[in-house]
């Protein structure tokens, strides 16, 4: 004789911090299981919503240095929000981070649409005059003016705050007080100009590790002949911000990445990434050095490397189902139902159907409910976001 029992979302047991236990209660308030009877999973479908990456369980920061004005490597915190990461989004919080703070170069002939040019005259630090021969413009409240002063190079900006009773004249925001040429008036229409970072993640699949590569930070004169004409470091102009901690004045250095403490047993990011603690001798990826190549690369610890430390990608490889009917006396965890791999992407769901008879003795007795319980591959609680799941199972009494 065989029953067939389906669990839900309904059966989800809310007081568990982790969303990964749920409780089928018998209808009629008891059930006696006679020994001998066994247990199979039917059929599970689970939705793939477990993160990799929280601060309960301590991998979402990680440091990069870089140096300062006074050429002193400084520690900058990237905070990466709870969620499911891959190396590439590891990488874009990376960059966001050093985009906040202002660590990049940018392409300065890529940074404005020039919808029109004009040339005019700020006086005073706020008052734009336009000259005679652009009268024809209308700038309204709200415009950008970029526009080059006399003797620099690189554009700033100011926007339009008040129209002046006399034509040609407007209230600017606060700008630099002196006479100006190759103005280029927009309307909001600053475009996102080509950047470079200081350090950037890729993957190596021949390797089977990560890749950490971080760019030379040449002082201000040579960031041309590096990146190219146009070039400049983030300086406060053109919309961008200003490089924290003011830029380096000596060159060739480099930014690198440092982690928590790591061994191939913890959780922390450079678990997720392939890096362990303590960095080609150092504490840093790459190494703070002065170099003259254009860039440096380190990689992490792969399977062919000392020691081996591959990339883990995600915590959870595997879900190992667990039923308080179960009795298994050769298992250290003797109440383990079944197992099933990570089949599918994050955020889909994960169909899970035996393809052999995996029947498990259960105890015999009365009870009145069950648990199902879900871990991941170390035996830890799943932390399950979304539970909405569909468990089938089958008791099996004996002939």
């Amino acid at each position: 004789m065989s029953y067939n029992l389906v669990l839900n979302s309904k059966n989800l047991v809310t007081s568990t911090q982790f969303n990964n236990v749920y409780q089928y209660n018998f209808p009629s308030g008891s059930f006696t299981i006679p020994e001998g009877s066994e247990m199979s999973i039917n059929q599970v479908t689970i939705p793939y919503s477990w993160r990799n990456v929280t601060a309960a369980l301590g991998n979402n920061t990680f440091s990069y240095y870089i140096p300062n004005s006074s050429n002193v490597q400084t520690a900058y915190t990237v905070t990466l929000a709870d969620g499911f990461y891959t190396l590439s989004d590891i990488n874009n919080a990376l960059q966001a981070t050093m985009k906040t703070n202002g660590h990049y170069w940018y392409d300065t002939q890529a940074a404005y649409s020039q919808q029109f040019q004009f040339t005019g005259v700020i006086t005073g630090g706020n008052t734009l005059t336009i000259d005679a021969g652009f009268k024809q413009i209308q700038l309204n409240i709200g415009y950008v003016i970029s526009y080059i002063p006399v003797g620099q190079t690189a554009y700033t900006t100011a926007t339009v705050t008040a129209l002046g009773s006399t034509s040609g004249v407007y209230t600017l925001s606060s700008a630099t007080n002196t006479t100006s040429t190759a103005m280029v008036s927009q309307l909001g229409s600053e475009i996102t100009p080509s950047i470079i970072y200081p350090i950037t993640l890729t993957s190596s699949p021949v390797l089977y590790t990560n890749t950490i590569t971080s760019q030379t930070i040449p002082i201000v004169t040579s960031i041309p002949s590096v990146f190219g004409s146009g070039w400049i470091n983030a300086n406060g102009q053109n919309g961008q911000p200003s490089w924290a901690g003011g830029y380096s004045t000596s060159g060739n250095q480099y930014a690198s990445l440092t982690f928590p403490t790591t061994t191939s047993t913890t959780q922390t990011i450079a678990n997720i990434l392939g890096f362990s603690s303590a960095g080609l001798g150092t504490t840093f990826y790459p190494p703070q050095t002065t170099t003259t190549a254009l860039q440096t690369i380190a990689n992490g610890n792969s399977l062919s490397a000392q020691p081996p430390f591959p990339p883990k990608g995600t915590i959870v490889n595997g879900v190992i189902v667990r039923c308080n009917l179960v009795y298994n006396n050769v298992s250290i965890y003797n109440d383990v139902l079944d197992t099933f791999p990570i089949t599918s992407t994050y955020g889909s769901n994960i169909n899970y159907l035996p393809i052999s008879d995996n029947f498990i003795r259960i105890k015999g007795g009365k009870y009145s409910s069950f648990t199902i319980t879900f871990n991941d591959d170390n035996f830890n609680n799943l932390a399950i976001l979304d539970p909405t799941v569909l468990i089938g199972l089958i008791i099996r009494f004996p002939q």
